[in-house]
């Protein structure tokens, strides 16, 4: 795998192992639907991205002071190894057409960096809009469970599955 050359403070980041993140990334629809390869196409697509607050991020708590010290000692273990090495992999980060930023892999290793630098480089894709839920004719089809409804029934919170409470405007 070939190093990407951002270098800051003697810390080399490294382009994220994609096969092995797909086990993260299919915990969201959009992703599983497209299948393993599809998922890489997308996200490799990406680049390096230096961040210095991690505040706009979710599914994360790399901006709150300390965070680092409630994750499993395993992973903090791997991740301190793997920054003292001088080689960390960059976390992957989903934008969306909307702007909501999420996390897709690499807490420990976001949230270390955080702790430790104060920054962090990441590894940011965009979500391409045609992936996402589409409106159906006069119908929204949840991408978590299938189900459907009429828009004119899907009250306050229109993408919001009264079925599986998955949010499908992500």
């Amino acid at each position: 795998m070939k190093l990407i050359q951002i270098i800051l403070e003697n810390t080399t980041y490294k382009i994220p192992n994609f096969n092995f993140e797909w086990e993260e990334a299919i915990r969201y629809p959009e992703f599983k639907k497209l299948g393993k390869q599809g998922w890489i196409n997308i996200a490799s697509k990406g680049k390096g991205v230096s961040i210095i607050s991690a505040k706009d991020i979710s599914n994360t708590d790399a901006n709150k002071p300390g965070s680092f010290k409630l994750l499993d000692k395993d992973k903090q273990k791997r991740t301190l190894l793997q920054i003292k090495s001088g080689t960390v992999e960059m976390p992957i980060i989903a934008v969306y057409p909307d702007g909501h930023k999420e996390l897709l892999g690499g807490n420990t290793r976001l949230t270390a960096l955080m702790h430790k630098n104060g920054k962090a480089t990441v590894w940011m894709f965009d979500v391409p809009e045609d992936i996402l839920e589409k409106v159906v004719d006069d119908k929204i089809v949840c991408d978590n469970c299938g189900w459907e409804w009429k828009i004119i029934d899907g009250g306050d919170d229109l993408y919001m599955c009264h079925k599986c409470d998955y949010n499908n405007k992500k």
